[in-house]
Formats: C-alpha cells, sequence, structure tokens
C-alpha cells in the first residue's frame, strides 16, 4: 500500500511538473524538480494517511543527503512538529531522524550503509548510524 502511495505521489508530481512553474525565475530543469518534490512533501507531511506521512519524511532526508545545499527548513519546520505532536511514536521518532540528517546530511553521507539503505531499512540503519556517533562522541 505505501509503494502505492509513492507512486501516486510520483504521478502527480510528474503529471504537475508541467504545470508548476514560475515564469518570472529561471530554473534548471532540476532546480524546478526539486522544488516541485519540496511542495509534494510537504503536501505528504500534512496527511492523515500514515504510510504518506512516513514516506514523506523519509523522502525528506534522502532529498537533503542528495541535494544538501537545497534549502529544506519549511520541511524540517514540519518533521520538528511532527516529531513533538503526531500520536504515533514509530512517525515521531522517524521525523525525529529525518530533521537531525536534514541538519547535517554530510554526516550520514559518510556511511554508504545510510546513503544506499532500501526504503524499509533507511531509518534502522540512519538510527544505528546516529547511536554510534553519539556513543563515540561521549566516549572521547
Amino acid at each position: 500500500m505505501k509503494k502505492l502511495l509513492v507512486a501516486a505521489m510520483v504521478v502527480v508530481a510528474t503529471a504537475h511538473f508541467g504545470i508548476a512553474g514560475e515564469p518570472t525565475k529561471k530554473f534548471t530543469v532540476e532546480e524546478k524538480r526539486i522544488e516541485l518534490a519540496k511542495k509534494n512533501i510537504a503536501v505528504g507531511l500534512q496527511s492523515e494517511n500514515t504510510g504518506l506521512i512516513e514516506s514523506a519524511i523519509r523522502m525528506t532526508a534522502q532529498l537533503k543527503m542528495k541535494y544538501p545545499a537545497t534549502d529544506v527548513s519549511t520541511l524540517v519546520a514540519m518533521l520538528n512538529k511532527i516529531s513533538v505532536t503526531h500520536p504515533i511514536g514509530k512517525i515521531r521518532y522517524t521525523a525525529y531522524v529525518s530533521s537531525i540528517i536534514c541538519s547535517d546530511p554530510y554526516w550520514f553521507l559518510s556511511d554508504d550503509s545510510v546513503a544506499h539503505a532500501s526504503d524499509e531499512s533507511f531509518f534502522r540503519v540512519a538510527s544505528g548510524r546516529l547511536q554510534q556517533k553519539f556513543f563515540s562522541a561521549s566516549t572521547l
């Protein structure tokens, strides 16, 4: 079901891509896709569907890891709100981990296991990396 929702989101993003351009700004194709992805992720983060929220949380972290220079401050603010207010603990935790990834994506990019983790194992691997970093930092 989650994959179907993600596929639907991609289809909507692709269909919307031709209409979404702002005539006053000159963007490259890649910049337009990033901006469109950010808009669609924001919609996903505001959804009532937990599967869509989980996917949007993961996509936020993966977007920041792939494009570290991209400003995702609006998405991080949404993640921070989710990490405090969402009724499901797993969603709160993944939002928290995702916001940490967005604050310093290079910390996680140095580990190929995080950068190339499958969608299903992304947060498990990222959490492990995060714990490893914190424990090694506290022993110094």
